[in-house]
């Protein structure tokens, strides 16, 4: 089992299964520069490969009795979700306390994505965003998805982890802030932006298949 250590506001180090964190600022006036925390999925979408075959082969009932093996074949499959990044379903806006579900879906292939927005908009004082922002899979079956988190549509780069790497290929992602040094100028500025909106890229690890997968979103 992978490891991750994450910052907290009174900087002490707390092991979090299964992911990364970056971004700590103890400059007073210096806003919080917060966490991006990322789980890897390991040993994904073996039985959705699998089951794909059987899926095909039939009318659709026989693609779904194939697919408890996991997965009917991709014509079987119901993916609801836009391919294209600007045309991303919306999960809405998500305020502190707040929380939200995609809906279950599917992604066939591989080569394929589903693209969802998340706004996360800033409620704090000054430069302080408020919540954690955190987004994870609900339903993942046969651990055959992963996620990439980037700022836009047109080639922003992906968070950064402390532990090396970046927020691709991921199960679950969080964003703490919560740095600032208390003082006159306390969350007047920060070192790491605030995702204000983040877009997700939902993809399939390997094969293919009609797996089930759920975003579930809290902040």
């Amino acid at each position: 089992m992978s490891r991750v250590w994450t910052f907290l506001a009174t900087s002490a180090l707390v092991a979090v299964a299964h992911g990364c964190a970056t971004g700590v600022g103890t400059d007073t006036g210096t806003a919080g520069s917060g966490g991006q925390q990322a789980t890897t999925s390991s040993g994904a979408g073996g039985a959705g490969a699998a089951g794909g075959g059987g899926g095909s082969a039939g009318s659709a009932g026989t693609g779904a009795a194939a697919g408890a093996g996991g997965g009917g074949g991709s014509s079987q499959c119901d993916d609801v979700v836009d391919g294209e990044c600007l045309q991303g379903y919306s999960l809405g806006s998500i305020a502190p306390g707040g929380s939200t579900q995609g809906p279950v879906t599917q992604v066939p292939n591989v080569g394929e994505s589903d693209w969802y927005t998340a706004t996360f908009t800033p409620t704090g004082p000054l430069n302080f965003g408020g919540g954690t922002p955190s987004i994870k899979f609900a339903v993942n079956t046969d651990d055959s998805y992963v996620f990439d988190v980037v700022p836009d549509c047109v080639g922003g780069t992906s968070p950064q982890c402390n532990e090396g790497g970046l927020a691709m290929n991921v199960t679950e992602w969080s964003f703490v802030d919560d740095q600032s040094t208390a003082g006159a100028s306390q969350w007047s500025t920060r070192d790491v932006p605030w995702p204000t909106t983040v877009y997700l890229r939902v993809y399939r690890t390997t094969g293919s298949g009609c797996q089930d997968y759920q975003l579930s979103v809290t902040r």
